[in-house]
């Protein structure tokens, strides 16, 4: 063999191994001109299906209008907010968000702060959501702004909101003791993402700085609303019911991600993105506490401009396709300043075996 066809087949065999690690962009989640909320950008993205609905959860919003020439005009942001989609013609993507609460023809807060709280002091960012029986719930997160910069803010607790699936606009936060804080600030982040395992609810926690190790808490889905009733995983399978003997299952756990059992596979897939690696990555496990896998890429983002960066990562498993061969996940690219969307990608197990 000449070294110019040894070449030609070296390139051939890199290529084939990077395309078997491509999920495949579908759409935006939504569209900046026609949206009735009149979004331009908005981040987060958790979803939960509530019998034959979607309800979308976001992050910061922000509004306004496009010109015919495609030129966004800013009037306001808020942040968070809330959007339910009927559609589940995956190929044909989900254009059809409808979103709640709406205030003077825009998207308006879905989860809002109470009378002692400063919106301008207190974000309230949506987690992960669990739906049960008539009910569902969100867990949430209590930010606090402390500055001007992108980055001054910080984690002072988790909080659980709970509605109705028949009327998923009224939006109710619960309170134990007088607050509204579950977890305290120094606890994990628990609501990272939820699934429904046997008798239990699971909930991935993500504890603090340097490490952001993972923890793993479950509860019966009837006690949500009781923090007595939460257990937490320790070492050898034992649970506790103190958060403060909780041991970690992940080295490092995300701010964002999805747990999920995935038929197809037979195991439980935990789907993320690696922020300073700008890629999205699966691992998986028997059991919901691990041992997890290491973490295989199935995306490679490419921002839309060079200061651009992709986040948010999570898959939505009411859309598996193919009893779990297929699944959705939603990633935000950051590139346009304000106006960042959640695009869908869907991803085939089926050459790409974890």
């Amino acid at each position: 063999m000449n070294t110019k066809n040894f070449k030609i087949i070296f390139f051939i065999l890199i290529l084939s191994t990077n395309t078997t690690f491509a999920a495949v962009k579908i759409c935006p989640l939504i569209d900046r001109k026609s949206n009735d909320g009149k979004v331009l950008g908005q981040d987060g993205a958790y979803s939960v299906y509530l019998n034959g609905k979607s309800l979308w959860l976001f992050g910061d919003t922000f509004f306004g209008t496009v010109d015919s020439q495609g030129k966004m005009k800013f009037e306001g942001a808020i942040h968070n907010s809330a959007a339910l989609s009927k559609g589940m013609d995956t190929d044909n993507c989900i254009t059809d968000l409808k979103y709640l609460n709406k205030s003077k023809g825009h998207a308006s807060y879905y989860l809002k702060n109470l009378s002692t709280e400063n919106p301008k002091k207190t974000k309230l960012w949506p987690g992960a959501s669990v739906a049960f029986e008539d009910k569902f719930y969100i867990f949430y997160y209590h930010v606090d702004i402390f500055g001007t910069g992108s980055w001054d803010f910080r984690h002072d607790g988790t909080g659980v909101a709970t509605s109705t699936i028949s009327n998923p606009s009224e939006i109710k936060r619960l309170k134990i003791n007088n607050s509204t804080i579950f977890w305290k600030k120094e606890e994990p982040k628990f609501g990272v993402s939820t699934v429904v395992y046997g008798k239990y609810l699971y909930l991935l926690g993500r504890g603090s700085a340097p490490d952001y190790a993972g923890f793993l808490a479950r509860v019966k889905p009837q006690y949500i609303e009781n923090i007595k009733k939460y257990q937490y995983y320790k070492t050898g399978g034992t649970w506790t019911s103190s958060v403060d003997q909780a041991q970690t299952i992940l080295d490092q756990a995300p701010p964002e991600a999805s747990i999920s059992y995935n038929p197809y596979l037979k195991k439980f897939v935990l789907l993320y993105d690696r922020y300073f690696r700008q890629d999205v990555v699966i691992r998986t496990a028997d059991d919901v506490w691990g041992p997890w896998s290491k973490p295989k890429q199935i995306h490679k983002c490419t921002p839309q401009s060079s200061k651009g960066r992709c986040y948010a990562a999570k898959e939505h498993p009411q859309y598996q396709q193919k009893n779990g061969r297929v699944i959705l996940f939603t990633l935000v690219d950051n590139s346009c300043p304000f106006c960042g969307i959640a695009e869908l990608f869907k991803f085939d197990f089926a050459p790409n075996l974890p």
